[in-house]
């Protein structure tokens, strides 16, 4: 009997430790499983403010122009040449127009202009600033190649690329002005009567039209350079570039030499404007 007690009660020690470690194996099994740590968010990278594509192009312009203001106050301050056709650019222009021929122009590293005065086109993929470097040049200076219609679009396509065309008058008259900077041609007089055959384009958006009421006034009537600027009150500088483009473009007649008579007035007149001749 005494057999009989230890064994039940190693069974039963035996079961109870079996039922504690069922029960370990369920809180185990019940206990919740540890949260991840979730990983905190990172700064979003500092955001660099661009100026707006406006502004960025109102900066380029504002260089540019500062730019073509320096190259045309170096060129009034050493006025070396002649203002003659065959010391400026506007003079290879004018013998292009003539000779109607294809041409490749280039300038040391700047980009080539392609002209077609047949067509009055020409063509320029560079800027404002470099293209008055053209209109500033000796012409001897220029590397210029005469090219057959085939190697002219040849060229267009290879140099340029998609470029509109412009006018070719209008380049003769912005190369003259540059050029001119005020300044009368050279053996031209002040006091020749003159006249406007017919009148030059100086509708809004033209390269003369700022010059409208130069042109309305010289158009009815032959007058001395002088009476221009007595009669409408500006710049002897204004109407000396506009009277070179027009000279040299075909559209002044002149009607009469210097006279002695009228070079009274004229000079009385040349007092009151003296001051305006190269005012820029």
């Amino acid at each position: 009997e005494q057999e009989e007690q230890e064994e039940q009660e190693e069974q039963e020690e035996q079961e109870e430790q079996e039922e504690q470690e069922e029960l370990e194996e369920l809180e185990e099994l019940e206990e919740p499983e540890e949260k991840e740590e979730l990983e905190e968010p990172e700064e979003p990278a500092a955001i660099l403010e661009v100026p707006e594509s406006g502004g960025l192009e109102a900066d380029s312009k504002d260089r540019e122009d500062a730019l073509i203001a320096d190259i045309l106050q170096e060129h009034r301050n050493n006025p070396l040449r002649k203002l003659a056709a065959e010391n400026y650019f506007f003079g290879f222009l004018l013998q292009s127009g003539k000779e109607k021929k294809y041409k490749r122009v280039k300038l040391d590293a700047l980009p080539a202009l392609c002209l077609a005065p047949e067509e009055n086109c020409y063509y320029f993929a560079g800027t404002n600033a470099e293209l008055l470097q053209y209109y500033l040049v000796e012409p001897q200076k220029l590397e210029i190649k005469v090219l057959s219609r085939a190697k002219f679009n040849k060229a267009l396509k290879s140099e340029i690329g998609q470029v509109e065309r412009h006018d070719f008058k209008a380049l003769i008259a912005s190369a003259v002005i540059d050029a001119s900077q005020g300044q009368l041609l050279d053996g031209h007089s002040v006091k020749q009567k003159i006249m406007l055959r017919n009148m030059p384009d100086v509708a809004d958006g033209s390269i003369l039209s700022q010059y409208k009421d130069i042109a309305e006034y010289m158009h009815q009537q032959p007058v001395n350079l002088f009476d221009v600027a007595e009669r409408l009150q500006v710049p002897m500088s204004d109407i000396f570039d506009f009277y070179n483009v027009c000279y040299l473009l075909g559209y002044v007649k002149v009607t009469a030499a210097d006279s002695k008579e009228s070079e009274g007035e004229n000079s009385k007149t040349l007092g009151r404007f003296l001051k305006s001749f190269f005012t820029k």
